[in-house]
Protein backbone atom coordinates (compact mmCIF):
# COMPACT_ATOMS: atom_id res chain seq x y z
CA UNK A 1 0.00 0.00 0.00
CA UNK A 2 1.45 3.38 -0.95
CA UNK A 3 1.39 6.31 1.57
CA UNK A 4 0.50 9.31 0.95
CA UNK A 5 3.12 12.41 -0.67
CA UNK A 6 3.25 14.77 2.00
CA UNK A 7 2.47 17.86 0.49
CA UNK A 8 3.46 21.50 2.60
CA UNK A 9 0.71 24.05 2.60
CA UNK A 10 1.34 26.69 0.24
CA UNK A 11 0.00 29.09 2.41
CA UNK A 12 2.15 28.23 5.49
CA UNK A 13 5.54 28.30 3.19
CA UNK A 14 4.37 31.45 1.92
CA UNK A 15 3.54 32.87 5.25
CA UNK A 16 7.06 31.60 6.13
CA UNK A 17 9.10 33.53 3.40
CA UNK A 18 6.86 36.44 4.08
CA UNK A 19 8.03 36.07 8.19
CA UNK A 20 12.05 35.78 6.91
CA UNK A 21 11.68 39.26 4.57
CA UNK A 22 9.95 41.15 7.53
CA UNK A 23 12.48 40.03 10.08
CA UNK A 24 15.27 40.97 7.57
CA UNK A 25 13.67 44.12 6.98
CA UNK A 26 13.74 44.63 10.65
CA UNK A 27 17.21 44.22 11.08
CA UNK A 28 18.51 46.60 8.43
CA UNK A 29 16.24 49.03 9.85
CA UNK A 30 17.74 48.64 13.15
CA UNK A 31 21.30 48.41 11.97
CA UNK A 32 20.67 51.75 10.43
CA UNK A 33 19.27 53.20 13.17
CA UNK A 34 21.94 52.24 15.62
CA UNK A 35 24.73 53.77 12.28
CA UNK A 36 23.06 56.81 12.63
CA UNK A 37 22.91 57.37 16.77
CA UNK A 38 26.10 59.28 18.11
CA UNK A 39 28.73 56.59 17.90
CA UNK A 40 29.17 54.23 21.18
CA UNK A 41 31.14 51.21 22.45
CA UNK A 42 27.96 48.54 20.82
CA UNK A 43 29.13 50.30 17.01
CA UNK A 44 32.52 50.16 17.35
CA UNK A 45 32.31 46.76 18.35
CA UNK A 46 29.95 46.12 15.79
CA UNK A 47 32.55 47.09 13.52
CA UNK A 48 35.58 45.68 14.70
CA UNK A 49 33.70 42.05 14.86
CA UNK A 50 32.27 42.34 11.40
CA UNK A 51 28.80 41.76 13.14
CA UNK A 52 27.53 45.01 11.73
CA UNK A 53 28.57 43.95 8.04
CA UNK A 54 27.46 40.24 8.71
CA UNK A 55 24.29 40.78 9.80
CA UNK A 56 23.05 43.67 7.24
CA UNK A 57 24.58 40.71 4.41
CA UNK A 58 22.59 37.46 5.52
CA UNK A 59 19.43 39.98 5.92
CA UNK A 60 19.71 42.02 2.46
CA UNK A 61 20.73 38.08 0.92
CA UNK A 62 16.99 38.12 -0.25
CA UNK A 63 17.43 41.08 -2.53
CA UNK A 64 18.97 38.38 -4.78
CA UNK A 65 20.91 40.54 -8.01
CA UNK A 66 19.56 43.66 -6.19
CA UNK A 67 21.72 43.33 -3.21
CA UNK A 68 25.38 43.90 -5.03
CA UNK A 69 24.87 47.95 -4.68
CA UNK A 70 24.16 47.10 -0.93
CA UNK A 71 27.24 45.07 -0.37
CA UNK A 72 29.34 47.63 -2.44
CA UNK A 73 28.14 49.84 0.67
CA UNK A 74 28.81 47.37 3.31
CA UNK A 75 32.45 47.11 1.79
CA UNK A 76 32.84 50.72 2.04
CA UNK A 77 31.82 50.39 6.05
CA UNK A 78 34.07 47.72 6.78
CA UNK A 79 37.02 49.79 5.16
CA UNK A 80 36.72 51.70 8.44
CA UNK A 81 36.34 48.79 10.88
CA UNK A 82 39.42 49.65 12.81
CA UNK A 83 37.99 53.17 13.64
CA UNK A 84 38.03 53.80 17.22
CA UNK A 85 35.27 55.62 19.30
CA UNK A 86 36.72 58.83 19.59
CA UNK A 87 37.76 59.06 15.66
CA UNK A 88 34.15 58.04 14.76
CA UNK A 89 32.97 60.63 17.63
CA UNK A 90 35.03 63.17 15.17
CA UNK A 91 33.72 62.16 12.25
CA UNK A 92 29.77 62.11 13.68
CA UNK A 93 30.50 65.75 15.05
CA UNK A 94 32.06 67.10 11.91
CA UNK A 95 28.87 66.10 10.33
CA UNK A 96 26.29 66.27 12.28
CA UNK A 97 27.19 68.08 15.05
CA UNK A 98 26.13 71.08 16.90
CA UNK A 99 27.70 73.63 13.95
CA UNK A 100 26.69 76.47 11.33
CA UNK A 101 27.80 73.76 8.84
CA UNK A 102 26.65 70.79 9.89
CA UNK A 103 24.14 68.46 7.96
CA UNK A 104 20.92 68.22 10.09
CA UNK A 105 19.32 64.31 10.57
CA UNK A 106 15.50 65.55 11.20
CA UNK A 107 12.84 65.76 8.87
CA UNK A 108 12.05 69.17 9.88
CA UNK A 109 15.02 71.26 8.75
CA UNK A 110 13.82 70.02 4.92
CA UNK A 111 10.79 71.22 5.40
CA UNK A 112 11.63 74.51 3.58
CA UNK A 113 11.15 73.20 0.42
CA UNK A 114 7.04 72.64 0.79
CA UNK A 115 5.70 75.05 3.23
CA UNK A 116 5.32 78.66 3.50
CA UNK A 117 6.35 78.94 7.23
CA UNK A 118 8.88 75.60 8.41
CA UNK A 119 8.38 76.60 11.67
CA UNK A 120 4.88 76.43 12.04
CA UNK A 121 5.01 73.27 9.60
CA UNK A 122 7.67 72.09 11.91
CA UNK A 123 5.60 71.91 15.10
CA UNK A 124 2.71 70.47 13.33
CA UNK A 125 5.56 67.38 12.47
CA UNK A 126 6.54 66.89 15.74
CA UNK A 127 3.09 66.53 16.75
CA UNK A 128 1.58 64.28 14.01
CA UNK A 129 4.48 61.99 14.76
CA UNK A 130 4.02 61.63 18.20
CA UNK A 131 0.12 60.66 17.56
CA UNK A 132 2.00 58.07 15.44
CA UNK A 133 4.28 56.74 17.42
CA UNK A 134 1.53 56.60 20.16
CA UNK A 135 -0.83 54.77 18.64
CA UNK A 136 1.58 52.14 18.78
CA UNK A 137 2.65 52.75 21.98
CA UNK A 138 6.09 54.40 21.68
CA UNK A 139 6.90 57.48 23.04
CA UNK A 140 10.70 58.95 22.02
CA UNK A 141 12.57 61.48 23.37
CA UNK A 142 11.22 64.81 23.34
CA UNK A 143 12.92 66.84 20.49
CA UNK A 144 13.88 63.82 18.40
CA UNK A 145 10.64 62.88 16.74
CA UNK A 146 11.88 63.36 13.18
CA UNK A 147 15.26 62.44 13.97
CA UNK A 148 16.44 59.77 11.12
CA UNK A 149 17.39 57.38 13.47
CA UNK A 150 13.94 57.37 15.34
CA UNK A 151 12.35 57.07 12.53
CA UNK A 152 14.17 54.03 11.23
CA UNK A 153 13.39 52.86 14.98
CA UNK A 154 9.95 53.26 13.94
CA UNK A 155 9.77 51.28 10.78
CA UNK A 156 11.85 48.57 12.44
CA UNK A 157 9.12 48.50 14.81
CA UNK A 158 6.31 48.10 12.93
CA UNK A 159 8.36 45.53 10.84
CA UNK A 160 8.75 43.20 14.04
CA UNK A 161 4.52 43.46 14.58
CA UNK A 162 4.36 42.96 10.41
CA UNK A 163 6.82 39.47 11.32
CA UNK A 164 4.61 38.34 14.33
CA UNK A 165 1.65 38.70 12.28
CA UNK A 166 2.77 36.41 9.43
CA UNK A 167 4.34 34.17 12.02
CA UNK A 168 0.43 34.09 13.71
CA UNK A 169 -0.94 33.60 10.12
CA UNK A 170 -2.72 36.79 10.32
CA UNK A 171 -2.59 38.19 7.03
CA UNK A 172 -4.98 41.05 6.51
CA UNK A 173 -2.59 42.30 9.92
CA UNK A 174 0.63 41.47 8.20
CA UNK A 175 -0.86 43.80 4.94
CA UNK A 176 -1.74 46.63 6.64
CA UNK A 177 1.13 47.03 8.33
CA UNK A 178 3.24 46.88 5.17
CA UNK A 179 1.35 49.35 4.16
CA UNK A 180 1.93 51.32 6.91
CA UNK A 181 5.50 51.47 6.82
CA UNK A 182 4.79 51.97 2.71
CA UNK A 183 3.01 54.77 4.27
CA UNK A 184 5.97 56.42 6.49
CA UNK A 185 8.18 56.27 3.76
CA UNK A 186 5.98 58.21 1.25
CA UNK A 187 4.96 60.91 4.15
CA UNK A 188 7.95 61.05 6.06
CA UNK A 189 11.50 59.16 5.69
CA UNK A 190 10.98 59.00 1.77
CA UNK A 191 10.61 62.97 1.67
CA UNK A 192 13.50 64.04 2.93
CA UNK A 193 16.09 61.02 3.14
CA UNK A 194 17.98 61.34 -0.83
CA UNK A 195 18.55 64.91 -0.04
CA UNK A 196 20.20 64.21 3.33
CA UNK A 197 22.51 61.55 1.66
CA UNK A 198 23.41 63.87 -1.29
CA UNK A 199 24.47 66.39 1.69
CA UNK A 200 26.88 64.01 2.79
CA UNK A 201 28.18 62.37 0.34
CA UNK A 202 29.15 66.14 -1.02
CA UNK A 203 30.31 67.42 1.88
CA UNK A 204 32.15 64.38 3.81
CA UNK A 205 35.55 62.93 2.89
CA UNK A 206 35.55 59.18 2.88
CA UNK A 207 34.27 58.26 6.30
CA UNK A 208 31.61 55.24 7.91
CA UNK A 209 29.05 57.89 7.76
CA UNK A 210 29.50 58.86 4.23
CA UNK A 211 29.19 54.36 3.50
CA UNK A 212 25.98 53.80 5.77
CA UNK A 213 24.58 56.95 4.38
CA UNK A 214 24.92 55.39 1.15
CA UNK A 215 23.84 52.09 2.13
CA UNK A 216 20.80 53.69 3.66
CA UNK A 217 19.74 55.36 0.52
CA UNK A 218 20.33 52.24 -1.83
CA UNK A 219 18.13 50.38 1.07
CA UNK A 220 15.41 52.83 1.43
CA UNK A 221 15.40 53.15 -2.87
CA UNK A 222 14.71 49.39 -3.36
CA UNK A 223 12.17 49.74 -0.57
CA UNK A 224 10.59 52.16 -2.13
CA UNK A 225 10.80 51.10 -5.61
CA UNK A 226 10.93 53.31 -8.90
CA UNK A 227 10.64 57.32 -8.25
CA UNK A 228 12.24 57.13 -4.74
CA UNK A 229 14.91 59.70 -5.85
CA UNK A 230 12.16 61.90 -7.02
CA UNK A 231 10.17 62.35 -3.86
CA UNK A 232 12.64 64.50 -2.61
Amino acid sequence: MLNPVSVSDPFQNAFGILTQVARDRGRVYRWLALGFYAPDNELVTALQEGTLKGELTQATAWLGMDQRPLLDSLDEMNAHATASLPELQDAYEALFGKSVSRIAARESAYLWRSVTHPADAAGELNQALVNLYGQYGLKPQAGAEDSLPVQLEFLAYLCQLETQAWQAGTSSTARELRRQERAFLTDHLGRWLPEFCQRVEERALPSFYTAVSAFAFRWTKLEYGPGYSSLS
